[in-house]
C-alpha cells in the first residue's frame, strides 16, 4: 500500500525562518562559485567575431562570467552574471547560463 506524504507550507514562518537564518550566504557563494566556473569551462572555446570599430580591432574575446552573493531587502541572494559582450552573445546564442546551472543540490550546515 502507499504511503501519501503531505507537505503544508506556512508561508509567514518560512519567510521569516529564512530572512533571519545564519549561514546561508556561504553555500550560496560555493553554489554561484559552481555555476560561474562551469559556465566559464562551457564557452571556452567560443570567440567573438573580429571586426574594426573606429579604426580600433575588437572582438576575438573569449567569455567571462562572475558570480556574486550579497543581501537584498529581504533575503541573501546570489547572482551569475555575464563580464563582457563575450559571454552576453554566448549566452543568447547557447543558453550557457543556463545549461551551466543545472540542478542544484542544496546540503545544510
Amino acid at each position: 500500500m502507499d504511503s501519501v506524504c503531505v507537505v503544508k507550507w506556512y508561508q509567514k514562518q518560512l519567510y521569516y525562518a529564512l530572512r533571519e537564518a545564519e549561514g546561508l550566504e556561504a553555500p550560496l557563494k560555493e553554489a554561484v562559485n559552481l555555476i560561474a566556473s562551469r559556465a566559464n569551462a562551457m564557452s571556452s572555446s567560443y570567440r567573438t567575431k573580429e571586426f574594426y570599430r573606429g579604426g580600433e580591432k575588437v572582438g576575438n574575446t573569449q567569455p567571462r562570467y562572475e558570480g556574486d552573493v550579497g543581501p537584498d531587502k529581504r533575503f541573501v541572494v546570489g547572482i551569475v552574471y555575464p563580464k563582457n559582450y563575450a559571454a552576453m552573445k554566448d549566452t543568447l546564442e547557447n543558453n550557457t547560463l543556463l545549461k551551466a546551472g543545472g540542478v542544484q543540490k542544496w546540503s545544510t550546515p
